[in-house]
């Protein structure tokens, strides 16, 4: 997919200047996979890394010509949202507020707290089923596809030496996972052993 991807754009690995990747949140299984990619061809062609957080990316991807002090919200699953805020400055991000998880019944209450009151609220095209009404009814629609942000993001940030090394972009996971052991099916050593 990687050597398509550099047929379609007529480059070769030698023509990057960086990776752009994402840390999350997000699915734990995209963010690892990303991230191996990401890594895999970092190390190989020795190449800077730029990471991006999902919410991040989502602020910068709203216009210019909109209020620069951004909520980005995702579906977290389960009635939760992934909520963090940003103040976007050109190719910048500046956090006001960290990744978190948040109720979908709070984030009313989360988006009319301190700083963030009067904040644009920037949400995906599918997001609007998950909000509340009012939420929703001033929140901005992004795109789902950000890799153009990223990439003139990343080539801006490398220009100004933000590039870091693959070991370094490490996945951004937020609120507590949902894995749960299946305590009927786990078999203890002593049980073996007899």
């Amino acid at each position: 997919m990687v050597d398509g991807l550099l047929e379609a754009g007529f480059a070769d690995v030698g023509d990057l200047a960086g990776i752009a990747v994402v840390v999350g949140p997000g699915s734990y299984t995209g963010l690892r996979i990303g991230l191996a990619l990401a890594r895999g061809l970092a190390l190989v062609d020795e190449l800077a890394v730029v990471p991006f957080g999902s919410l991040e990316l989502m602020a910068m991807t709203a216009a210019p010509s909109l209020p620069a002090l951004r909520v980005a919200l995702l579906d977290a699953g389960r009635g939760k949202l992934y909520a963090g805020a940003y103040r976007i400055s050109g190719h910048r991000a500046e956090v006001v507020a960290e990744p978190e998880v948040v109720e979908t019944d709070d984030i009313a209450t989360y988006l009319d707290s301190g700083e963030l009151a009067g904040a644009l609220v920037c949400i995906e095209d599918e997001a609007g089923r998950w909000l509340p009404a009012s939420v929703a009814a001033s929140a901005v629609v992004v795109e789902a596809a950000r890799a153009s942000v990223a990439a003139g993001a990343a080539l801006a940030r490398l220009a100004d030496g933000a590039g870091s090394t693959a070991e370094s972009a490490l996945p951004v996971y937020v609120g507590g996972s949902s894995a749960r052991p299946n305590r009927n099916r786990v078999v203890r050593n002593d049980a073996i052993i007899k």
